[in-house]
């Protein structure tokens, strides 16, 4: 754990980082087919540049199967396409495990994450394993805020830290069916001579459709 924390904190003992600001906007369409699965269809625009160019767009499918309030299994399947034209395929296999209590407004969620992407021109791969922790506190019918702190994992035989995120987000209820989650993300690069650092500001709309 102690280890994980430094790996957190080093790049921010060092001024000379180099800086940038993006964008990510997302709808997303949610159906829940029965009690234990649901579908997911996301479409996403990523500007960087300090908000300036366009990055990517991704359109992502994905199926999630719910056990029971405390675990979750989930696969979706991404396409990533880049302005240069150097489009990227991925896959990724999500578990999730969470605790919750009605009566207690703090709820406790974790995600292990295996990512695997590859490049369509190069054919390059790059594949993660990537641990989540969220803490989301229940404070009104109209808003919540939640924090999170997530770590990569590069496999590909590097097998090493490549990248922490802390995300500072709330999730508005908007009306049944809508919803919308923004937050600020901070994510830097570890274990390279040359750390980059983010500013993320994202916004995610949600439509589930509800029976």
């Amino acid at each position: 754990m102690l280890g994980i924390v430094l790996i957190a904190l080093s790049p921010t003992l060092n001024a000379q980082t180099p800086t940038d600001t993006e964008l990510w906007a997302a709808g997303i369409f949610q159906m829940k087919m029965n009690e234990h699965f649901q579908i997911h269809v996301e479409g996403e625009l990523r500007f960087n540049n300090n908000i300036s160019s366009q990055q990517l767009g991704f359109t992502e499918t994905g199926l999630k199967y719910t056990v029971n309030n405390y675990l979750a299994f989930k696969g979706n399947y991404r396409f990533i396409a880049k302005p240069n034209k150097n489009n990227r395929n991925r896959i990724a296999l999500d578990a999730y495990f969470g605790w919750r209590k009605n009566t207690f407004p703090l709820s406790v969620k974790y995600r292990l994450r295996f990512q695997d992407t590859k490049e369509n021109n190069t054919k390059r791969k790059f594949t993660y394993l990537r641990n989540e922790f969220t803490l989301k506190y229940k404070l009104s019918k109209i808003v919540d805020p939640y924090i999170s702190y997530e770590v990569f994992y590069r496999l590909n035989k590097i097998n090493q830290f490549s990248t922490t995120r802390v995300y500072f987000g709330l999730n508005w209820k908007l009306n049944k069916c809508m919803s919308l989650s923004t937050f600020y993300c901070i994510q830097n690069n570890v274990n390279i001579i040359n750390p980059t650092k983010k500013n993320i500001l994202g916004v995610l709309f949600f439509y589930k459709v509800v029976k």
